[in-house]
């Protein structure tokens, strides 16, 4: 009787042991799944992040608008180097997320696409060397010059030609073409923190031809005078007031300072460029050496935000 008695508490002893080990197995199992769950989720959230492309994060954009005028840089302007050089004035061209195409709103200088004539791009032109090199050192403070994106350049080759319709007609392909009479090659793309803009960029940034127009700064038309009666008198004419006089003339009619101010893309030959004239229409036949050419800078930019 003693020993069924036994028999039956251990019997006992061991099922509630089996039961409790169910038990505390179940209730472990229903935990690490509980916990799973979790983990998916937070999986899930970090995997809907990831998987948001970068064109559908908004971009971050520029305080700067279209027509807006920025002062950056400084340079000699007044003619009157004794009280420094003045704040160079730019209008905003384009803006691409925070960056900001500026271009002068006057002629800062007068002088030739190229100092010697012959076969000229702008790759290997004087005035790309020039705009790169000493005026970036001259204009810009070292932080200023940080503010400055190196850009890639594209230089498209030049073609005139008659159409199917027998109409004159220049563009930067050749398509819609029958016969072409003249193709200049605008050279390779470079890469520059400073360049000129192309005959379509003229054409495509200002709506039209008044827009394009533009004037020397005063210091940019002393330069441009006295070029005009360097040249003058190599062609024998000596005497300068003259020659001044008659300049001022022909000012009255178009304008105090007014001048034509030189484009990158190429001109009927090699050794020729394309500009803007002094009445802002675009010309695709002035001399790569023409000294009277104004220089009107264009640059990408990163501005400060901050007021």
């Amino acid at each position: 009787m003693e020993k069924q008695k036994s028999f039956r508490f251990w019997i006992v002893l061991v099922s509630g042991v089996l039961i409790l080990s169910i038990g505390v197995i179940t209730l472990l199992v229903m935990l690490q799944k509980k916990h799973d769950d979790s983990d998916d989720s937070l999986d899930g959230n970090k995997n809907v992040t990831a998987g948001v492309s970068a064109t559908e994060i908004p971009q971050p954009l520029s305080k700067y608008h279209v027509g807006d005028s920025v002062i950056l840089g400084k340079y000699e302007q007044d003619g009157n180097s004794e009280n420094g050089a003045e704040d160079i004035e730019w209008i905003v061209l384009d803006v691409n997320g925070l960056k900001v195409l500026l271009v002068s709103k006057y002629a800062l200088e007068s002088m030739p696409f190229n100092t010697v004539s012959g076969e000229t791009s702008w790759e290997t032109s004087s005035v790309r060397t020039w705009l790169n090199g000493g005026f970036i050192e001259d204009a810009f403070s070292e932080t200023e010059r940080g503010y400055l994106i190196s850009s890639s350049i594209e230089n498209k080759d030049y073609y005139i030609g008659i159409t199917e319709t027998g109409i004159l007609k220049a563009n930067n392909t050749g398509k819609g073409l029958k016969e072409i009479t003249a193709h200049t090659t605008g050279g390779a793309i470079t890469i520059d923190k400073v360049f000129l803009l192309s005959v379509d960029e003229a054409n495509a940034y200002f709506a039209s031809a008044e827009e394009r127009a533009i004037l020397f700064t005063n210091a940019a038309r002393e330069h441009f005078l006295s070029y005009c009666v360097e040249e003058a008198k190599a062609y024998g004419l000596t005497d300068e007031k003259m020659i001044i006089d008659n300049i001022e003339s022909w000012e009255q009619e178009h304008g105090t300072g007014s001048c034509f101010w030189w484009l990158r893309s190429p001109g009927l030959s090699s050794t020729c460029c394309s500009i803007v004239d002094n009445s802002g229409e675009t010309y695709n036949s002035q001399n790569v050496e023409s000294k009277e050419g104004g220089v009107r800078p264009a640059l990408w930019v990163v501005l400060p935000e901050e007021e």
